[in-house]
This record gives C-alpha cells, sequence and structure tokens, in this order.
C-alpha cells in the first residue's frame, strides 16, 4: 500500500496531506497531542522481532515529535510514511485518527479510526475515539458501524458492552450509551442484560408524552418507531383536563399532534 494513495491520509482532491482549518493553530494541534490516546501494546516492539529495529517506527516516533512541536501537516506525512512500512500498526493508525479529527477531517479521521478497531487487539481506547468523535460531531451512525467491525472481527462480548456503556453513563452521554446497546442486541440477542441496560439508560433520559388526535399516530408512526427504544413515552388516552395535566406533569416532553383542543388545555 503506497503511502500516498491511501485515501484516509490524503486530501480527496489533491492527494496532499490534510492541512488544518483556518481556526486550527499550532495551540490546537497541540492540544490535539495532549489528547492522544496511544495504545502501546499496538505499536510495533522491536524486541519481539530478534532485536531488528521496524524501519516504520521511526516515522511513527518522528510523527509524534512533530505534533509535539506543532507541525500538522508533516506529521500526518510522517505518520502515512509509517503506515507505508506497517499497515497494520493500530496505534498508528488510531493516532492518525485522533489527529485528524481534532484537525477537523472527520470523515479521514473515522475512516482511520475503523481500521484501527479491525487491527486492534484490545480496541478500548480505540472505541474512545470513534465515540469522542462522534460526540464532538454529532454522528450517531458510526457507533453502529463500530460495533459492526468489532462483530465482524470474532464478536463482540456482553462485558465490553458493559464496560463501555458504564464509561459514557459516567460522562453524561447516555444517548451514546443507548446507541451502543441497540447496536449490540443485533449480533447478541435482545437478552434480559441489555434489556435492563436499555431500562436504565431510558430512565435517565427525557420522558415523552404524545398526545394524538386523528391521523396524529399514522403520521408519527416512523418517529415513535425510532423514538420507542431509546426513550421512555406514553400515550394519552385520559378523558379530562385533570388526566391532561397528569401526563404533563409526568412528561419532560410534551408533544401535540392533531389535537389543538389538548394544547390549549395543556
Amino acid at each position: 500500500m503506497a503511502a500516498q494513495e491511501d485515501p484516509r491520509l490524503s486530501h480527496p482532491a489533491t492527494g496532499a496531506p490534510p492541512a488544518p482549518p483556518p481556526e486550527a493553530g499550532g495551540s490546537s494541534f497541540a492540544a490535539a497531542h495532549a489528547d492522544l490516546r496511544l495504545c502501546q501494546r499496538y505499536s510495533y516492539d522491536p524486541r519481539k522481532h530478534g532485536g531488528e529495529r521496524l524501519a516504520g517506527t521511526d516515522h511513527h516516533a518522528r510523527a509524534l515529535s512533530l505534533a509535539r512541536d506543532n507541525q500538522p501537516e508533516q506529521a500526518i506525512v510522517a505518520l502515512r510514511e509509517h503506515l507505508a512500512t506497517c499497515p497494520d500498526d493500530a496505534e498508528a493508525w488510531n493516532d492518525a485518527g485522533v489527529l485528524l479529527h481534532r484537525l477537523g477531517h472527520h470523515h479521514q479521521a473515522l475512516a482511520c479510526l475503523e481500521r484501527a478497531l479491525q487491527l486492534a487487539e484490545d480496541p478500548d481506547s480505540v472505541v474512545g475515539n470513534v465515540l469522542d468523535l462522534c460526540q464532538a460531531t454529532g454522528q450517531k451512525r458510526p457507533i453502529g458501524r463500530m460495533v459492526e467491525l468489532l462483530h465482524a472481527r470474532g464478536g463482540i462480548g456482553l462485558d465490553a458492552i458493559l464496560r463501555w456503556v458504564e464509561s459514557l453513563l459516567a460522562q453524561d452521554r447516555p444517548g451514546q450509551a443507548i446507541e451502543i446497546v441497540l447496536a449490540a442486541s443485533r449480533y447478541l440477542g435482545d437478552g434480559p442484560e441489555l434489556q435492563t441496560l436499555a431500562r436504565r439508560i431510558r430512565a435517565e433520559r427525557p420522558r415523552i408524552a404524545f398526545f394524538c388526535g386523528g391521523d396524529g399516530p399514522t403520521f408519527l408512526r416512523p418517529v415513535l418507531n425510532h423514538l420507542k427504544p431509546r426513550f421512555d413515552i406514553r400515550y394519552f388516552d385520559g378523558n379530562t383536563v385533570a388526566d391532561v395535566h397528569k401526563l404533563m406533569a409526568w412528561s419532560t416532553v410534551s408533544w401535540f399532534e392533531w389535537c389543538t383542543e389538548l394544547a390549549e388545555i395543556g
């Protein structure tokens, strides 16, 4: 794999290493280096190869040194050179993903992190970086892709799911936690452990009450199908003003559809 041909580390149009966006000055790149989650177990250890030093490790070390010196373009070039020699180095793919993410190249960053997920012996640090990217960009789809990749490389265990979910809940990120549970259920099945975990996460999220009249339920079906696994939801089935107020008091969000008279009461 020629380094300059790998789209994950090249500008999509020119093939050149991606330059930082205008707002990404030296201080932001220094922060990127400080935030690197280096997975030392992934690195190439010369002692494991009869004392020979792999050529690519020099480029990797140089990339990190350039990052410390606030030289992002040169750091990306060095990582690209390293990966041309050592294309299966999960740590380097992880580092490239973190740096590209912090420079604003989110699509390329995700591609690098996905490659790291495929290669890493212990993917937890890479998983953390994928989740950070999703948090920063507001994306959810990469979480499902992440679980898919981990399943494809040999399965994904309930212990890992619990560990990641607990970490996200400790960071007050229940939205990402529920996405991991829903993605995992496609491969692990909707067993009692995941059901209990999903209920616990939903309990920490906003409660949604739906007040629907006419064709409201039909009109909202796609919305409801998306929200039901992710939030606690109740539907108004009462008859009195007191019933309306009671459900509104329970809910964090009240959604009125095709029922102007109920909205006026609320």
